[in-house]
């Protein structure tokens, strides 16, 4: 009995130092599995956390400037262009230059001319077809500039010409005055307008406004042409007639603008910018 047990432990003895003849080792289990070192190389194809994306535009701030050229009508004095400059401060600045059809002048003339009732005051602003320009500045501010409100005081220099046609006047001491007359007129005007203005698409600019301008200063000549007699009556008329634009010379006014904020471009310049 001591000879079999001797034997059969022999026999066990030599098949274990033959397995670890042969490397047999045990696998680990899945959690004991060691990850991989940070320094693994990562397939190209792969993207990473590490790439930077290109930079998105800015989108418009409530605080950003605004520069923008408009086109623009202040019914009924003039239409013409503007340029106008919001500040992040809330305050604007505008400078414009217009022209003045007859339509427009013809309903400014005609509010002196009825309210003063002198009729060689209506023979020189009644029976003169004027046309001429204008030059404005406008400062203002934009408290909430969310809502688009704004307030503008300001200054216009309006200058009219027009050819006069004393001859139906109907005034005795002007109708016996032959030949041609050119009348100039130039009026100093102060301006005050509310109004709202908004932006579209962050470019365009649309803005409508009520005002009212005032005269506060004229100056009419009246001069010959073609060798047309002179006469003091002509002169008589000029100064009557300032003195009715003065005290008479008020008009409400309308006022639509669009145009295009130059400030918007800034953003995609920025994002097409190299190493922007």
């Amino acid at each position: 009995m001591l000879i079999s047990c001797c034997i059969l432990s022999l026999v066990v003895g030599v098949y274990s130092d033959a397995d670890l003849e042969r490397g047999y080792v045990d696998l680990p289990s899945r959690s004991a599995a060691a990850p991989l070192p940070s320094s693994a190389a990562v397939p190209e194809s792969v993207p990473t956390n590490r790439e930077k994306l290109p930079p998105r535009p800015e989108a418009r701030s409530s605080h950003d400037w605004i520069l923008s050229l408009e086109g623009t009508t202040h019914a009924p004095i003039d239409i013409g262009v503007m340029a106008s400059l919001d500040t992040p401060l809330r305050l604007r600045l505008s400078l414009g230059y217009g022209w003045v059809p007859s339509a427009y002048s013809g309903l400014l003339t005609g509010i002196a001319a009825s309210a003063s009732g002198d009729a060689q005051v209506g023979a020189i602003l009644n029976h003169t077809n004027y046309q001429g320009r204008t030059f404005r500045g406008q400062a203002g501010v934009r408290p909430f500039r969310s809502l688009g409100l704004y307030a503008d005081f300001g200054y216009a220099r309006l200058s009219i010409d027009g050819t006069l046609d004393l001859a139906t006047s109907g005034v005795p001491a002007l109708e016996g005055l032959g030949g041609g007359y050119q009348a100039h007129t130039t009026m100093d005007m102060w301006l005050v307008e509310v109004g709202s203005q908004h932006e579209l698409w962050d470019s365009v600019i649309m803005g409508l406004a009520f005002g009212v301008m005032g005269t506060f200063d004229a100056r009419t000549s009246i001069v010959a042409e073609n060798g047309a007699p002179t006469s003091p009556a002509l002169d008589q008329a000029a100064k009557q007639t300032d003195a009715a634009l003065k005290a008479y010379g008020f008009v409400p006014t309308i006022t639509l603008r669009l145009g295009f904020d130059f400030f918007s471009l800034r953003p995609a310049l920025l994002a097409q910018r190299p190493g922007g």
